[in-house]
């Protein structure tokens, strides 16, 4: 599932730095009693900019090709940066994430964004981290999704090199020159 997880979006895989810790348990109710965690996540903890420790939190209530993979990524995407000295975009990270996890449930979740409010473009692009943790639920699902629409478009639409390019130039240059540099 590691190697799946990155390596799927083009890049090469990469060994863990550190130890990563998964905690398992069978349902959310165990979860939110042993860790006071009401779902399941992943957390990369870091000392002075490096990874320290990194850990995944799991309630085995939900389908595992669902859980695993979404949290994992986060973790894997984590480690590349620190290996390659590169910093993926916010919206990449919780895109390309989302998309390793289960597809019937993002075909699913397709349609729901016909019907709701979603972020701009421009929003999905200059959202921040700290930014997104300010966010309902909700709006966090949404975020995500749509995130994982973009990945998906710029990926399909315009082949993993450029996709490569583009995250690569708006971590240099940001959104907007990436935009017209890469896009055209």
């Amino acid at each position: 599932i590691k190697i799946w997880c990155i390596t799927r979006w083009g890049f090469p895989d990469v060994k863990f730095s550190k130890e990563c810790r998964i905690f398992c348990v069978p349902n959310s109710h165990v979860l939110k009693k042993l860790f006071n965690i009401d779902t399941s996540k992943a957390e990369v903890r870091k000392k002075n900019g490096e990874i320290e420790i990194t850990a995944m939190w799991l309630s085995l209530d939900e389908k595992p090709n669902k859980i695993i993979p979404v949290h994992l990524s986060e973790i894997i995407f984590a480690e590349f940066e620190a290996i390659n000295k590169f910093k993926f975009p916010f919206w990449s990270l919780k895109g390309m994430a989302y998309l390793n996890g289960s597809l019937s449930e993002f075909k699913s979740d397709l349609v729901s964004l016909v019907d709701s409010k979603t972020f701009s473009v421009q929003a999905i692009l200059d959202m921040k981290e700290n930014q997104y943790d300010t966010l309902t639920t909700e709006k966090k699902n949404q975020f995500n999704r749509q995130s994982a629409l973009l990945c998906l478009l710029l990926r399909k639409e315009f082949g993993e090199i450029r996709l490569h390019s583009f995250l690569k130039t708006c971590y240099q240059s940001g959104s907007s020159e990436a935009i017209s540099k890469v896009l055209g």
